[in-house]
């Protein structure tokens, strides 16, 4: 007996929805519960960037924040740093030189009563890396662009990495945005001549469980494309 063509397509799909009921079988409650609530980060930190909400944005890290650390692929297997805030004031110069253009110093960075770099330098060193990420919050993000979107996609979680309370996940990323013509850290015209950015990449979270709330506790990211190469 041959099974005409509207049988074996509701064959595929029986077989298909099995095939994702033993996916999801695979995981416990308990598992699944904890990969929703790490979702549920990653995408509140895009989304708080879009909405210009940095206190939902900072409160996505640790207090105990080890690192956020930007780099760009300028060919295959070889990438440049473009923001560490660990290593800033050490020997990261662009880093610092972003730091001074943040929202309260950006007025006047450079007016002859303006700290040196030195005194920026000092200034940066002593705070916490967590404290840093969010001094630099306005420049990155928060007084620099008017408005954004970001896309968020192939999510991947692994919740064997480390202890029980640690975790790693893994996405790729799509951002654009609308730059604020008259901040000082506009790279938008340089890119493009217009006030408009975009960039794609992946990132890389390593998370911790804190007091029964997930936080990202080191931020690394690679940007595969950017204005500037997709003129």
């Amino acid at each position: 007996m041959k099974m005409t063509k509207m049988v074996k397509i509701v064959l595929g799909l029986v077989v298909v929805g099995l095939i994702a009921m033993v996916s999801v079988a695979a995981f416990t409650p308990a598992q699944l519960d904890e990969r929703t609530q790490i979702e549920d980060l990653i995408i509140t930190y895009a989304r708080s960037m879009d909405h210009l909400d940095k206190e939902a944005w900072s409160n996505c890290f640790s207090a105990n924040l080890v690192n956020y650390h930007v780099d760009r692929l300028v060919a295959p297997g070889e990438v440049e740093t473009q923001l560490d805030i660990v290593s800033a004031h050490e020997d990261n110069a662009q880093t610092l030189m972003l730091w001074m253009l943040s929202d309260r110093t950006r007025d006047c960075a450079f007016c002859p009563w303006s700290p040196t770099l030195d005194e920026y330098r000092a200034q940066f060193a002593a705070m916490t890396p967590k404290e840093r990420l969010v001094e630099m919050g306005d420049m990155m993000v928060f007084e620099r662009i008017d408005f954004g979107q970001s896309h968020i996609t192939n999510i991947v979680i692994d919740l064997d990495y480390g202890g029980e309370n640690d975790a790693k996940a893994y996405d790729y990323f799509r951002h654009w945005e609308d730059i604020d013509p008259s901040h000082l850290a506009n790279i938008g015209q340089l890119m493009n001549d217009r006030n408009y950015y975009f960039q794609e990449g992946e990132h890389e979270y390593t998370l911790k469980k804190e007091s029964g709330e997930w936080k990202i506790v080191d931020f690394k990211g690679i940007l595969l494309k950017s204005s500037k190469e997709a003129k």
